[in-house]
């Protein structure tokens, strides 16, 4: 029985042909989203010291 691949994996082998350009949009993706989370709790950090202040 064949294992069957998450959509995004699918998607990705459609776009890319490449193993590597893979491999390396998955981690600018992975990068962009941790950026986002860590700016956003820098931000809830920041409006919770004001409103406390």
């Amino acid at each position: 029985m064949k294992e069957k691949k998450p959509v995004i994996d699918a998607l990705l082998d459609h776009i890319f042909k490449d193993e590597y350009k893979k491999q390396f949009f998955k981690k600018r993706w992975i990068g962009l989203g941790l950026q986002l989370l860590i700016g956003a709790a820098v931000l809830l950090i920041l409006l919770a010291t004001n409103a406390f202040s």
